[in-house]
């Protein structure tokens, strides 16, 4: 996340690895192996219906078996702390389903063969909230992000990157309406300014570029060219009172004017 946005970084998906694999132990002991043990019931030698099966190093799954292994609803317990508890199939989480970490920190919503999938919330202990949608572990599609400091992000995702269409609310009321490429204002835009300033117009990299139009508190205006943050080129100001001058820019200084 660049300084524009404040810096502000996304927690990182896969805490201590528990969402990438949330039923990793082996189900194919019978009553002891290994120093696995099962107690629940069978149907004849194969795990049917409701048991529990302990790990030597401590982890767990209490909830519903088929053909030997977990489906239905059931809840995982790590050994290192975490809990999952919902829908699974075929041994991996599947369908709905919430997954809580050491630190309080929880995922709630759909998955898919063991990855955050579909719709869900994700909220951390700092604050952080995202609800919205995931695809295969990480923010994909539209959802919305908000930081413990109340500034917000709502729009398009892709591989958790802010990519597409989407509004920025800064905490300070500034906001940013238009395109967006790997977290970064880029492309076409509104930037607008508590104290009414205005900017329409391109970006590049969370900078001004290209043709845009700023417009002052005071009702005056800059209408031309911009090149990474800085009026660049042939431009227009236009006063409060509608009179047009005409120049060119370069790095931001009028190097010329008609």
């Amino acid at each position: 996340m660049s300084n524009q946005n404040n810096g502000k970084e996304l927690p990182d998906n896969n805490k201590k690895n528990q969402n990438k694999q949330v039923f990793e132990k082996s189900l194919h002991s019978h009553k002891i192996e290994y120093g696995t043990t099962y107690q629940g019931e069978w149907n004849g030698d194969i795990r049917e219906g409701f048991g529990e099966q302990l790990w030597p190093d401590g982890a767990k799954y209490v909830g519903e078996w088929e053909d030997n292994q977990a489906n239905g609803k059931g809840t995982f317990y790590y050994a290192g702390g975490g809990i999952y508890e919902g829908e699974w199939k075929n041994n991996k989480a599947n369908g709905k389903g919430k997954l809580t970490y050491v630190d309080g920190s929880y995922y709630e919503g759909d998955w898919y063969e063991d990855q955050k999938h579909g719709k869900g919330v994700e909220i951390t202990t700092p604050g952080d909230k995202y609800y919205g949608e995931l695809k295969y572990g990480e923010k994909d599609g539209f959802g919305k992000y908000i930081w413990p400091d109340g500034s917000s992000y709502e729009g398009e995702w892709q591989c958790n990157q802010m990519n597409g269409v989407g509004k920025y609310i800064w905490e300070d009321g500034r906001s940013y309406e238009g395109q967006y490429q790997m977290c970064k204002m880029h492309g076409q835009g509104v930037h607008k300014w508590p104290d009414e300033k205005m900017y329409e117009g391109g970006y590049f990299q969370d900078k001004k570029h290209g043709y845009g139009v700023f417009t002052w508190t005071n009702g005056k205006k800059y209408a031309g060219n911009w090149f990474k943050g800085e009026k660049d080129g042939k431009g227009q100001l236009i006063t409060a009172g509608g009179e047009i001058f005409e120049g060119e820019w370069s790095k931001g200084i009028l190097i010329s004017s008609k």
